[in-house]
């Protein structure tokens, strides 16, 4: 369920016009690890999330950028 919610919504942050590190806010990347990581998510949401991620160009697996190291 939680899944469903974040990926529809990611349309919400997404513009075309920034660059791929400044389309989303710093949480972003991390609450979407949290998610997938969660041992209780069903494999048909976390392919779910995975998809809209790579629609919507969110890289939540290199996401090493120092802002959201704090």
């Amino acid at each position: 369920m939680i899944s469903e919610n974040l990926a529809v919504r990611l349309n919400m942050f997404y513009e075309q016009q920034k660059g791929p590190s400044d389309r989303y806010p710093a949480f972003l990347p991390q609450t979407v690890k949290a998610i997938m990581d969660h041992p209780n998510l069903a494999n048909s949401d976390r392919h779910l999330l995975d998809t809209y991620c790579y629609m919507f160009e969110l890289d939540w697996r290199g996401d090493r950028t120092l802002k959201n190291q704090d």
